[in-house]
């Protein structure tokens, strides 16, 4: 899917990625696991015009805007950025 990745100080861009609208994350806690679902965006750092990790960009996805609340880099050139549906 093609994305519009819009830098907390900078001008839009095109990102291809792939979005999963439920995704589960899973944390280990020492009483048990816990689970949470929502959507998420995976695609290449190297396309990215900034680095997610220095800034606060929002993702909008099929005229949906989304703030990014977490960012997990897979350590092959690839980050999953979890969403939430921004306030706009």
């Amino acid at each position: 899917v093609t994305a519009t990745y819009t830098p907390g100080g900078g001008d839009p861009v095109s990102v291809v990625g792939l979005f999963d609208e439920r995704f589960v994350k899973v944390s280990a806690d020492p009483h048990g696991a816990v689970e949470s679902i929502g959507p998420a965006f995976f695609c290449l750092l190297a396309d990215l015009p900034t680095d997610p990790e220095d800034d606060d960009p929002t993702l909008t996805i099929g005229g949906v805007a989304y703030d990014v609340v977490e960012r997990q880099r897979d350590g092959l050139g690839g980050i999953r950025l979890l969403l939430h549906v921004g306030a706009a």
